[in-house]
């Protein structure tokens, strides 16, 4: 997670967040408040691919900040779903894959969310998004 001591690193528009003016012990200025926004996430392209939970990867773009998000997995499982933002895999000092017991690669995440609201608001963004792409919800 971000470093929750530095609100201005958390949120980003996907949640309601007090930022701070500055970090001056004589600043009097009264910190700005982030007015909430929906960013316009869309689905640039799909890959199905299912193995487990996996459903497929999507690339997908926030508009707004002129961000594309490539590999962003997708996850179903008893009707529930859920997206994975990208990751990489834990390599030891020679480069080899690092394993847990059960023989599983341990994966590294490449960028992740202040919150889990923060997180959970992307999430149900990039579903609605994936739907429209494939033609499962109007847009």
């Amino acid at each position: 997670m971000l470093d929750k001591a530095n609100p201005r690193r958390v949120g980003g528009g996907w949640e309601n967040t007090a930022l701070r003016a500055g970090n001056s012990q004589h600043n009097t200025r009264p910190a700005p408040v982030q007015t909430p926004s929906k960013r316009t996430v869309a689905v640039l392209a799909w890959k199905a691919l299912e193995r487990n939970t996996l459903r497929g990867f999507a690339t997908v773009v926030v508009k707004e900040l002129q961000l594309v998000i490539h590999d962003v997995a997708i996850h179903e499982r008893d009707g529930k779903r859920w997206i994975g933002l990208p990751s990489k895999p834990q390599l030891d000092r020679d480069r080899n894959t690092i394993k847990n017991e059960a023989g599983k690669v341990q994966y590294t995440p490449v960028v992740e969310f202040g919150s889990r609201k923060v997180a959970d608001a992307f999430s149900a963004r990039v579903l609605e998004a994936l739907d429209v792409h494939q033609g499962r919800a109007l847009p």
